[in-house]
């Protein structure tokens, strides 16, 4: 999955939790039925986010031994 595709993922995330926000304050729902759906997404958020901070971890320390190759090899 690419980055811009991650981006509108996790943004997709938010607009539903504000969506469930708004309609709670309008009474269209009960507030804990927006909690429960809220504590979902915040979920989904945490678990993305996870995921986004591993690749990066793993992408930096792959380059950092990219880069250690090249400097034994010179």
């Amino acid at each position: 999955m690419g980055k811009f595709d991650r981006f509108n993922e996790l943004h997709g995330l938010i607009n539903q939790a504000m969506e469930l926000v708004m309609r709670a304050r309008s009474g269209e729902i009960d507030n804990n039925e927006a909690l429960d759906g809220i504590w979902e997404l915040l979920v989904s958020l945490d678990y993305e986010l996870q995921l986004i901070e591993r690749e990066h971890r793993e992408s930096l320390i792959h380059k950092l031994l990219l880069r250690r190759i090249v400097l034994v090899k010179n």
